[in-house]
C-alpha cells in the first residue's frame, strides 16, 4: 500500500479533468447525461491527493453494464458500488497502481450527487473552509500515513460539517429569492 500524499493545488489538474472528460465523452458518451469534476482536485487553491475524481451522471442504472466494457478500453477498472448503495465505481489504472483518476458513476437521484456538487461549490466559495480543509488533510496524512481507510474515516465529520453549512446556505438563497407570496 502507497502512503498517501497530499499536494499543493496543482493547476494542471483542471486541464487533466478536461482531457479525459472528452475521452470518456467519446467511449461512453451516449449513455451521460453530465460529468464533473469533483474533490478536492476540482477546488482551485486546495490541497489534494492528485487523483482526479468525477461525477459520471446516467439516466439510469441499466445503462451501467454498456460503460464497464468501454470505460475499461480506456484503461480503468470496474471496482462495483465500493460500498456506497447506487455508485458504480471505477479508477485508472486498475488497482496495484498509484492512481491518476476516479469515477463516480450514479443516477442523479443518488443522495451522493448532491453531497458531491455541494462540498465541492462550498470549497471553492469559503476560503476558510478550504484553508482548514487542506490543513486536515494534510495532518490526517502525516498521522495515519498509507492507511486510507483511517484517513478518510477521520474527514468524515468535517465533511458532514461543511455539507451541513452548504445546505444551510443554499436553502437561504433559495428563501431569498422566492418571490413574495400576494
Amino acid at each position: 500500500m502507497s502512503t498517501i500524499v497530499v499536494n499543493d493545488y496543482n493547476p494542471t489538474w483542471s486541464a487533466k479533468f478536461v482531457e479525459e472528460r472528452q475521452r470518456l465523452q467519446g467511449g461512453i458518451g451516449e449513455f451521460v447525461e453530465e460529468i464533473h469534476h469533483i474533490g478536492s482536485t476540482s477546488v482551485a487553491g486546495l490541497a489534494a491527493k492528485p487523483i482526479i475524481d468525477m461525477l459520471i451522471v446516467v439516466p439510469n442504472l441499466s445503462v451501467v453494464p454498456y460503460c464497464i466494457f468501454p470505460l475499461e478500453r480506456l484503461g480503468y477498472s470496474y471496482q462495483g458500488e465500493g460500498g456506497i448503495a447506487g455508485r458504480h465505481f471505477f479508477r485508472k489504472p486498475p488497482q496495484g497502481f498509484e492512481r491518476d483518476f476516479h469515477i463516480h458513476l450514479m443516477e442523479r437521484s443518488n443522495e451522493q450527487y448532491e453531497f458531491h456538487l455541494l462540498f465541492r461549490d462550498y470549497l471553492q466559495t469559503h476560503a476558510e473552509a478550504r484553508q482548514a480543509y487542506a490543513a486536515l488533510k494534510k495532518e490526517l496524512a502525516a498521522r495515519f500515513g498509507s492507511d486510507r481507510t483511517s484517513y478518510t474515516a477521520a474527514k468524515h465529520d468535517f465533511i458532514r460539517l461543511l455539507i451541513q453549512r452548504a445546505r444551510e446556505e443554499k436553502a437561504q438563497v433559495s428563501r431569498e429569492v422566492q418571490p413574495p407570496v400576494r
